[in-house]
């Protein structure tokens, strides 16, 4: 059905191209589908004009309208800045950029350029938000050179790939006619901003610079020249709870918000949890597990039991959507890719039939778009022999019966490897992800030492680990989240809630926490641990 409504779009939208009546028809669609993403915002928030003393400048790049979300947190933050006395500079992009990713979701990228320009523009219309069109900046690309990877400073080569993986939705670029083509598009894109970008930096002294999604062209641009400029630089995006924000930071070793700030995770790795502190994460993952306070709800996806058919040592292979944005983070890896990884693992136990292997596959492959499946590869690459299970994205089990009944997990990236983790059970991590590294998982560099690791007879999470695993899992669902009550998720879905002004002004615990981490470049544990209600607001 869903299908069927994308066919029927591109055909109108195509046939009003042909027609030269794309523009009208751009904004009859917004109004029809798109506008009630919006919110009504009252007039106090509308008309609001900063009368007070200039504390500082923020930068908040590029609005989009078709990020949904993404958009919609960019102009409540600006709005909570201004009224702390913070003027902020927004972007919006009005048809400037030769590729970017709002362009994938229509077969016309004139149409898919208007809704986003038209809508970016409803979001800064409906908070009174003043915003800079990017045509108006005078770009000088032409003069600086490019080392092919990196130009003025930033790796426009990793930013291009990633963001054509995201926009082809496949990780071999090489399977797609298109790739080379999209990937040099996103280049010159990429060049474009981090001009803009510099001429920004130039010209004000900002406090810090914010955006979302830095593992794509936008967020991945801003963010790295703020970060040359020495600019606190922040990506903020939806935390693991329900309205929630969760905040990653250039100086992190990956700046996604999964990412903590090393020095305060390992003090907090190194503190005790309080009885009241161990209740609350026991709450917290018993309602997680059953899909209470979760953005999105995983324990619905399957109701059904699972029961192993072997009785030898059972392991859980947890793969990823191959695209992600989260395979980004890349400095810590046994492997050269996540395809390497589970070719290797479905040898070693082919050459081990006495272990049991189940692979579970992701389940946005079938919840999301994609255009490269795990599923599809294994079935289509590797006769599997008796002791390899293959289980489909949409297995009908619930994930969380079946991470109980394994004696060990095998992760990439995924945050099943921290829940396993915290439930006990030994996980042997490959890939480049937020939890690594602090003593509770098995982290191999090499294939020579995940192949022992995964043959050893005694791997075990010790009293000692299983501890470890819980302060971390309390420092990140607990610590770090930041309540925004400002939209909910249904169905996997957006929704926006209309703030109001008394709840973003100076006052707000939660908002006055976020700012001054932002501005002070703190993480938010750090600064709520000196941070009480009656502080003055940064």
């Amino acid at each position: 059905m869903e299908e069927q409504k994308k066919r029927l779009q591109n055909f109108g939208v195509e046939f009003a191209d042909k027609l030269n009546i794309i523009k009208p028809l751009a904004r009859i669609y917004d109004l029809t589908f798109n506008i009630d993403k919006i919110p009504d915002i009252e007039k106090e928030i509308r008309e609001y004009s900063n009368t007070g003393e200039k504390r500082g400048e923020v930068l908040i790049p590029l609005v989009m309208g078709r990020n949904d979300f993404g958009t919609y947190l960019d102009v409540i933050l600006a709005h909570a800045f201004r009224v702390r006395g913070y003027e902020p500079t927004l972007l919006l992009c009005d048809h400037d950029l030769d590729m970017c990713l709002a362009k994938q979701w229509m077969s016309s990228e004139s149409a898919a350029c208007e809704i986003c320009n038209f809508m970016g523009g409803e979001f800064l219309r409906r908070f009174g938000l003043e915003y800079t069109p990017i045509s108006e900046f005078e770009t000088t690309t032409k003069t600086h050179t490019s080392s092919g990877d990196t130009y003025r400073g930033v790796d426009i080569d990793g930013i291009a790939t990633a963001s054509t993986r995201a926009y082809l939705k496949i990780y071999n670029l090489d399977k797609h006619p298109k790739s080379e083509e999209i990937y040099n598009r996103f280049k010159k894109s990429a060049k474009l901003l981090t001009d803009i970008a510099f001429e920004l930096f130039q010209r004000h002294n900002y406090d810090a610079v914010l955006s979302n999604n830095s593992a794509y062209l936008v967020g991945a641009v801003f963010l790295s020249v703020g970060n040359q400029f020495d600019t606190p630089s922040w990506d903020i995006d939806v935390g693991f709870r329900s309205q929630s924000i969760l905040c990653g930071n250039m100086n992190n070793r990956s700046s996604l918000p999964t990412f903590p700030n090393r020095d305060s995770a390992s003090e907090r790795l190194n503190r005790p949890l309080s009885d009241e502190e161990s209740s609350t994460l026991e709450k917290f993952m018993q309602d997680r597990m059953s899909g209470k306070d979760v953005r999105f709800n995983h324990a619905q996806l399957g109701s059904g039991s699972f029961q192993s058919s072997s009785d030898s040592t059972v392991y859980g292979a947890f793969t990823n959507l191959p695209w992600d944005g989260s395979l980004t983070a890349t400095k810590k890896k046994a492997f050269n890719n996540v395809f390497t990884w589970v070719d290797r693992t479905i040898e070693i136990f082919k050459e081990n039939p006495q272990l049991k292997l189940y692979i579970k596959t992701h389940p946005a492959e079938v919840l999301r778009v994609t255009n490269e499946s795990f599923y599809e590869w294994i079935t289509s690459n590797y006769s599997l022999p008796e002791n390899i299970e293959l289980m489909s994205p949409d297995t009908g089990i619930n994930p969380y019966e079946f991470m109980r009944k394994l004696d060990r997990g095998l992760v990439w990236n995924s945050t099943t490897g921290l829940e396993m983790s915290y439930l006990g059970i030994p996980v042997i991590v490959s890939g480049d992800t937020h939890y690594k590294g602090y003593g509770f998982t098995f982290d191999p560099v090499d294939d020579d030492e995940y192949k022992q690791l995964l043959l050893k007879s005694n791997l075990d999470i010790s009293a000692k680990k299983h501890e470890l695993a819980k302060r971390y899992a309390h420092y990140l669902f607990i610590e770090r989240h930041i309540k925004f009550p400002y939209y909910e998720t249904v169905d996997g879905d957006f929704r926006p809630i209309a703030p109001t002004h008394s709840q973003l002004i100076p006052g707000n615990e939660d908002i006055d926490l976020l700012i001054e981490a932002i501005v002070k470049n703190k993480p938010i544990p750090d600064v709520k641990d000196t941070i009480s209600p009656n502080s003055p607001t940064p």
